[in-house]
């Protein structure tokens, strides 16, 4: 099988887990918007301890999101260099089906993200606000850089179809005309000035 191809579909299971761990951060976060609801919410918001795991659970999930992204990216990288040297790249549809799928998945967790830290971060009192503040941040970048990535498998499908699909029309009694032709030899060492030359001279 061919080496690309063989890369191509080990894609997959690492843009399966990479959209497993997109969930999972936005999972950790609406898990602490219960106490939203409360009454007494409003002035006093989250506790300290209470930010402390928040921070906790969502920089674990973000940092298996990380290195999952950057397995992902290189992989993807080296595809697009093979195609760029005009190697044989072939994407399956299931695989861009499942990226598509993942780019959604990681726009539901953006706004989710946005949605619950604007929760967090509605009341009066707010333990630790900076930190959750650049805890938001750090989430947001971490999940637009995985969607980012995730668009350039679909992109890259699109690239292959375009080649496929591309013709070079030759002039079958011209080629073998040429093929036919007395081979010249260029002398080595000429400059671009003579070798244009040479090549008006001994043109047909």
């Amino acid at each position: 099988m061919n080496i690309f191809a063989t890369l191509g579909m080990s894609l997959a299971p690492l843009l399966l887990t990479t959209q497993a761990q997109a969930t999972n951060v936005a999972v950790s976060i609406t898990s602490v918007q219960n106490i939203t609801y409360n009454p007494s919410f409003r002035s006093r918001g989250m506790t300290p301890d209470a930010v402390l795991r928040l921070k906790g659970d969502v920089s674990g999930h973000l940092k298996q999101l990380f290195v999952i992204r950057d397995k992902l990216e290189k992989g993807i990288a080296k595809l697009q260099i093979a195609f760029d040297n005009g190697e044989p790249v072939h994407l399956t549809q299931a695989l861009v089906s499942a990226a598509i799928a993942g780019i959604s998945t990681g726009e539901a967790a953006v706004e989710i993200t946005e949605d619950s830290f604007s929760r967090i971060l509605s009341a009066d009192r707010v333990a630790c606000r900076t930190a959750l503040e650049a805890l938001k941040a750090e989430t947001l970048t971490g999940l637009f850089a995985t969607i980012e990535t995730m668009k350039k498998i679909p992109e890259l499908a699109k690239q292959t179809a375009e080649r496929e699909k591309a013709v070079i029309a030759f002039d079958k009694n011209r080629m073998s005309l040429a093929l036919a032709s007395d081979k010249i030899e260029m002398t080595p060492g000429m400059s671009r000035e003579e070798k244009r030359r040479f090549i008006l001279s001994h043109a047909s």
